[in-house]
């Protein structure tokens, strides 16, 4: 998180709400700014940290601009791809990705300012691929897959295909359910 920015001025507005809301507010936010046209200078401006070229590097072989991404459950959805990069992201993944969105519980403890999720919040695949696919993206996106059966893990995956880069799964045992249930190589 931007050093400056964040004490000053977005802690003290963000610890005052809800934490499911206070990130839908953060990502919101983002995205919006990384649509204007001069949103991504302001975005640069808070985060100081846009892409150094030394860092770049083929991971899995899908090229990143920096070896740090965004994991899930902060957009879920994608919407702020852009803004991400901006701030120096190399990747990002959305989701969780289930067949249907999930709000999630998030807790919060205010001494050591850590959010933890309780019951995590997932999106469904059809919203993260209306979202994504065929749009321009500054950063590499990948879906991770929430817990589920296979055919749901298999109907998500057909669902992105195209509008992804790469999945993730947190489940090893959904790895080999995937293997034989899907066209990719896992």
């Amino acid at each position: 998180m931007p050093d400056w920015s964040y004490r000053t001025l977005f802690r003290p507005v963000l610890f005052r709400v809800d934490p499911v809301r206070a990130r839908e507010l953060t990502v919101g936010a983002f995205a919006v700014l990384a649509r204007m046209p001069l949103g991504t200078r302001f975005i640069e401006l808070l985060g100081h940290a846009y892409g150094r070229h030394d860092l770049s590097r083929r991971i899995a072989g899908i090229q990143v601009a920096a070896p740090v991404g965004l994991g899930a459950g902060i957009d879920l959805d994608g919407r702020a791809a852009d803004a991400w990069a901006r701030i120096g992201f190399g990747f990002i993944e959305v989701g969780p990705v289930d067949e249907r969105a999930s709000r999630g519980v998030i807790g919060r403890d205010d001494r050591d300012e850590s959010l933890t999720y309780i019951e995590g919040p997932s999106i469904s695949a059809d919203a993260v691929a209306r979202r994504l696919r065929g749009r321009p993206r500054a950063v590499p996106v990948g879906a991770r897959l929430a817990d589920g059966e296979p055919a749901a893990l298999a109907r998500a995956v057909g669902t992105l295909d195209a509008a992804v880069d790469y999945f993730v799964v947190a489940d090893a045992g959904a790895v080999g359910r995937l293997r034989v249930l899907t066209r990719h190589p896992v």
